[in-house]
């Protein structure tokens, strides 16, 4: 069933439901003999690929803009916080755009997921100098996120929640395909 055709009181409920898992999963702690005791899993993972990750980390919603960007997004002279809610596009050349737009937005999952696709990305002033840009090409790597397990992606009553992907530097190591 689709949120358009939910009752008001189905969708506080699934919020609700949404929230406690929310709060169960911030709740989980790394462990007891962690050096930081206390200190949350559901908290510490956002941090680390945002402060850390080396490849452009990234998260979709259904419609294709980004939710989630790591700060690696900043060799493309992009700040993670102007790229919420901007189609991913805007950061693929425009001549790989038609051919690659599956991929980076991708909905497979598993085996059928993108691996490895070639694709350029471009700084914000629009430049793919190899000089001005350490990101010229990228390989892809995405997969559908589902409301679902990826053993029960087969079954009809599921939705589809976005896109986490990763945009690995490739440049000097081989030529877009």
């Amino acid at each position: 069933m689709s949120d358009e055709d939910k009752t008001r009181e189905e969708l506080i409920s699934e919020l609700a439901g949404l929230r406690q898992r929310v709060a169960e999963l911030e709740g989980e702690a790394i462990g007891e003999d962690s050096v930081l005791p206390g200190l949350n899993a559901a908290r510490l993972l956002p941090l680390i690929l945002e402060q850390f990750a080396p490849d452009i980390v990234y998260l979709l919603n259904p419609r294709g803009r980004i939710i989630f960007i790591s700060n690696a997004v900043r060799n493309l002279c992009y700040s993670p916080r102007e790229l919420i809610d901007k189609p991913f596009d805007i950061l693929v050349c425009p001549e790989d755009r038609q051919t690659a737009f599956q991929g980076y937005r991708e909905r497979r999952t598993g085996d059928r997921a993108t691996e490895g696709m070639a694709v350029r990305l471009v700084a914000k002033d629009g430049g793919t100098r190899e000089h001005d840009i350490r990101w010229e090409r990228v390989s892809i790597f995405a997969r559908g996120l589902w409301d679902v397990g990826d053993s029960e992606i087969g079954e009809v009553d599921k939705r589809f929640l976005g896109t986490l992907g990763i945009a690995r530097d490739v440049s000097g190591k081989r030529p877009p395909e």
